[in-house]
């Protein structure tokens, strides 16, 4: 399949596997959509290194657990690109319990709905 100058959604790009794939799909030539949420410091690190790349892209910083800001998402992309030819759908928020300690503690208890919420529940809004 020619990619190239088509048109990619890619959650999740910010870090990890997400930006491996988006690196991936823009060394291809494929126009990228890189919503995102939090991790400002890695967000602006993928926007620097999009941009170093001359890859065609837009960032958007987006709540993937409000439908309303995912209806707005889908209209800026398709003003930005028209058609949306990928979506790789790698929402997932990382980092329990490996960062933020057991699921037991108290202290976790905001975190995990926060997982949930973005690991479940976004990716059927």
């Amino acid at each position: 399949m020619k990619i190239q100058g088509k048109n990619a959604l890619v959650l999740g790009a910010s870090r990890g596997m997400g930006r491996s794939i988006a690196r991936k799909l823009a060394s291809e030539g494929m126009r990228l959509f890189l919503p995102w949420f939090d991790w400002p410091d890695s967000c602006r690190e993928m926007e620097a290194e999009f941009v170093e790349m001359g890859a065609g892209h837009v960032t958007l910083e987006v709540d993937l657990r409000n439908p309303v800001a995912i209806g707005e998402m889908v209209d800026r992309l398709q003003v930005e690109f028209g058609v949306l030819h990928v979506l790789v759908n790698n929402v997932e928020r990382g980092g329990m319990p490996i960062v933020h300690g057991s699921y037991s503690r108290p202290v976790n208890a905001e975190q995990w709905q926060l997982e949930m919420e973005t690991t479940l529940h976004a990716k059927h809004t």
